[in-house]
């Protein structure tokens, strides 16, 4: 296939792309016309919403609404247009640049409309769960989802979370073992090498960020128990509830050791240990310090609490870790591995603050200070 035909073939699918955000745009703007009709229709009959406020309240989201489709729509014209413009361009004038613009045209448009549409089906399933019938088996997804975003509290069985930390630092260093033993030893080229790290790393490195965090934080926090205990017997001050206290102070110490890991790696993949063997600039270091914690940060709190959720966001850490690996690694270098790379993150960021949002209504007030009302 010549390079001319991947141009009219890039060309042609950009515009069947953009055409199909064209006529969800109308059909979607349609349909929240119907809505504000419906509102306002119930309004004046006396049904619900039968206040101003409450009424207020439901044209804001659609309005809110409205606001995002636009911007879809702003964001899918301007990718079309520097793809096609790019694709027309190589028409005239066939040189690699012009092609380029096209591809990375066409790669932006087609990325927006996936997000666009996860992001769709991410808030349709919220209201279904909001709104599903009493169904047993609908039921049961609801309580799955209410488990998910109930706020984690520390159990009082210590031996459970302390057994799964072992077994984390255990995965630790059989995994560490496998990719140096074995792996490595037996890779003949770069881009083995390169599989290797992108396929163990997150595994081994999540597992001792995780482990150290909840081992380290119960060694921490009874060192300090024991030394407010040794006080007290000392100077015959009222016994405190220590079991309490090493509750509270190991899930203080756990984030604590885990911040600690999670910036050793960072630092250390800024110096030259990460997968491209770079150094990272002042703006790179910044951005490893954010990004390897927020991997993992969901799953401390959670496993301090020995239940079967740990598991899905040890899970997550893996996968978010694995996910930015494979685009630092396989994309191609240069705005589009920058672009995916930024995405990237602010996916993590934005399912870590939800969680978190959910999780801690101080850290859900700071939001709403900063977000507008998007319910």
């Amino acid at each position: 296939m010549s390079e001319l035909e991947i141009v009219l073939g890039i060309l042609a699918s950009v515009s069947a792309l953009y055409g199909f955000t064209i006529a969800y745009y109308v059909f979607a703007r349609g349909l929240q016309l119907q809505e504000e009709e419906g509102v306002w229709a119930a309004n004046r009959k006396g049904r619900e919403p039968k206040t101003k406020e409450d009424r207020d309240e439901a044209l804001g989201k659609i309005a809110w609404r409205r606001v995002l489709l636009n911007i879809f729509l702003i964001g899918s014209t301007i990718s079309f247009t520097f793809s096609a413009w790019g694709d027309l361009s190589y028409l005239g004038n066939p040189v690699p640049e012009h092609a380029r613009q096209g591809v990375v045209g066409f790669q932006a448009l087609a990325l927006g409309v996936v997000v666009w549409f996860v992001g769709v089906g991410i808030g349709n399933l919220r209201d279904t769960f909001r709104n599903m019938s009493p169904n047993k088996a609908l039921t049961q997804l609801a309580r799955t989802w209410q488990e998910l975003t109930r706020s984690p509290e520390p159990s009082r069985r210590a031996v459970v979370p302390l057994v799964v930390g072992g077994i984390l630092l255990v995965v630790f260093l059989l995994t560490l073992q496998v990719q140096t033993d074995y792996l490595l030893r037996h890779s003949y080229s770069n881009e083995a090498k390169n599989i290797t790290f992108v396929t163990t790393a997150p595994l081994w490195e999540e597992s001792v960020k995780i482990g150290s965090a909840v081992v380290g934080g119960a060694l921490f926090s009874s060192f300090g128990v024991l030394g407010l205990w040794i006080r007290q017997k000392r100077l015959g001050e009222p016994r405190l509830e220590l079991g309490r206290l090493w509750t509270r102070g190991w899930r203080s110490a756990s984030v604590i050791v885990f911040g600690v890991v999670a910036t050793a790696f960072a630092v250390s993949e800024s110096l030259g240990g990460g997968l491209d063997g770079r150094v990272a600039t002042q703006l790179g270091f910044a951005i490893k310090i954010l990004t390897h914690p927020a991997f993992s940060m969901l799953a401390v709190p959670v496993i301090l609490e020995a239940r079967p959720r740990a598991a899905l966001f040890i899970g997550i850490g893996y996968g978010f870790h694995s996910m930015m690996n494979c685009i630092v690694n396989f994309v191609p270098e240069g705005f589009v591995r920058t672009t995916f790379y930024l995405l990237g993150l602010l996916f993590i960021g934005c399912v870590d603050f939800w969680f978190l949002s959910r999780w801690y209504p101080p850290i859900r007030a700071i939001l709403r200070k900063f977000l507008p009302p998007l319910r």
